[in-house]
């Protein structure tokens, strides 16, 4: 529809040359991470904009709300040749979602999806029992990328393994629980004798008891949200305010109701009434 009416596309970005895979699917997830973030000059700061992270590396990312049963989907992805694109299932918690982003992300750089294509990831693939070197692969990707296994030890050393130290690695790179748990094993912190203790903890509990109720509040408002591509959401609302597209199909990208999201672009003066107005004001 955007093409129809003459809104440009932009320029697709071409994916680094990074790691490609070998044999030992962790230590290739690993290493691509590292890349990558070597790429992008990140080092061991944290990315608090997944999401954001995904459209700089060249990847359209979809958010939407498909379900929290047991078997309902985790994400997607796709290689398709005119666009790369990352499909994440919103009704879980925020954490689960940067996690699958990021792991969607791995599957696309290692060419897992196929052109034209999608790779579907049912819920399993955050678990440690997902088995394909595909998946393995994947997940060690989505954990380095997130929270780099330096960035762990780093942590460890100014608080030790404590509950301290735990809730700082969930809030400040965006992890769950059971994540931060096991890069901490996977770092040679933690014994697998402890591990079962620390994976009990609550994520609640550590929020209120070292003050990041806040940051926990707002991964659990992440669930349900509809978040279109950035780069179709800027088209689409260049398409709208010059009057190229309705209302209708705005709304339906965002996930938003006809009514207020008319009058909310009024109100943010982008109505295509008032751009028109602008036009004929320039005329004069």
């Amino acid at each position: 529809m955007l093409d129809s009416v003459g809104v440009p596309r932009a320029r697709q970005q071409t994916l680094p040359d990074l790691a490609k895979p070998t044999s030992d699917p962790v230590a290739s997830g690993r290493l691509l991470a590292r890349e990558l973030r070597g790429h992008f000059n990140l080092g061991l700061q944290p990315l608090a904009d997944i999401d954001g992270f995904l459209e700089e590396v060249g990847v359209l990312v979809i958010g939407r709300p498909l379900g929290d049963s047991d078997d309902a989907l985790s994400g997607a992805c796709t290689n398709h040749p005119q666009f790369r694109v990352a499909l994440i299932n919103t009704d879980h918690w925020g954490t689960r979602q940067r996690f699958t982003a990021a792991h969607e992300l791995g599957h696309i750089l290692f060419g897992d999806a196929a052109p034209n294509e999608w790779h579907d990831d049912p819920p399993e693939h955050v678990q440690s029992s997902s088995s394909s070197a595909e998946e393995i692969r994947a997940n060690s990707f989505a954990a380095e990328l997130l929270l780099p296994l330096e960035a762990v030890g780093r942590v460890v050393a100014r608080l030790g393994v404590t509950e301290e130290a735990l809730c700082d690695l969930m809030f400040d790179f965006g992890v769950s629980l059971p994540a931060a748990v096991h890069l901490l094993r996977d770092g040679g912190h933690l014994s697998g004798s402890q591990e079962g203790h620390w994976l009990a903890l609550s994520a609640s509990n550590l929020a209120w008891t070292f003050n990041r109720q806040s940051e926990h509040h707002a991964f659990g408002e992440a669930k349900g949200r509809v978040r279109a591509p950035t780069a179709i959401h800027q088209r689409a609302m260049q398409a709208y305010t010059m009057g190229g597209i309705g209302i209708g199909p705005l709304a339906g990208l965002l996930g938003a109701d006809v009514t207020a999201l008319r009058k909310e672009l009024d109100e943010a003066g982008l109505s295509p009434a008032l751009h028109s107005e602008v036009d004929v004001l320039e005329l004069l």
